[in-house]
């Protein structure tokens, strides 16, 4: 996601939780200038109002920057990704493992030979490659709002994907091969979209 992408984000995300505190804080005169003037509110009120939008505000924004919904049996997912460099894949699968996904012309399976600590809430236990490779288009704009092109223009940049699955669908191993030969690879794990309200719950929760 782009800087302007998360400042458009930041700012679609702000206008409810600012609207909300500019009436609180107006309400709050209000009551204390005209109803409680013996016995005024106190002004953690508006502390905790204020606390209550930003923590809502940077729980949207998280989800535009971090995460991608998915849908399984009618509920929702959110897919973290971490990216990983070559001596890691070397760690965790083995070089010569892992060049079998390009080799083979089945759809591959592989093991986790080694969990690395700093890896190991992305890692499975094993992986199958769960289609063949596919291409796609990465465009550095933002689209929300209007159709992406029908075909590909100097304004996106193509890649080929090949994604692999751990057999409960928790963890997913995600290759992008770009023009030039540059590959990069990441690690997801995929989490009930509800882990994010547990961390924060917002103000109406």
């Amino acid at each position: 996601m782009t800087e302007e992408e998360i400042k458009k984000s930041i700012d679609k995300h702000s206008v409810k939780p600012l609207i909300f505190v500019v009436i609180m804080m107006l309400l709050i005169a209000l009551l204390n200038n005209y109803l409680l003037e013996d016995d005024p509110l106190s002004p953690n009120l508006l502390i905790f109002g204020a606390l209550a939008a930003g923590i809502h505000i940077f729980k949207n924004v998280l989800c535009d920057v971090l995460v991608t919904k998915s849908a399984q049996n009618g509920s929702e997912y959110a897919n973290f990704s971490i990216k990983i460099q070559r001596e890691d894949v070397d760690a965790i699968f083995t070089l010569d493992e892992f060049a079998r996904i390009f080799d083979e012309e089945a759809l591959t399976h592989i093991d986790t030979h080694a969990t690395p600590e700093i890896f190991e809430r992305f890692l499975g236990k094993s992986y199958q490659q769960s289609e063949a490779p596919y291409v796609c288009y990465f465009y550095d704009s933002d689209y929300r709002g209007r159709a992406l092109p029908r075909y590909q223009d100097e304004s996106g940049e193509v890649c080929e994907v090949i994604e692999l699955l751990s057999p409960d669908e928790k963890f997913a191993i995600n290759i992008e091969i770009w023009d030039g030969g540059e590959t990069d690879v990441s690690l997801t794990m995929c989490r009930p979209l509800s882990d994010i309200v547990d961390l924060f719950p917002g103000a109406n929760s």
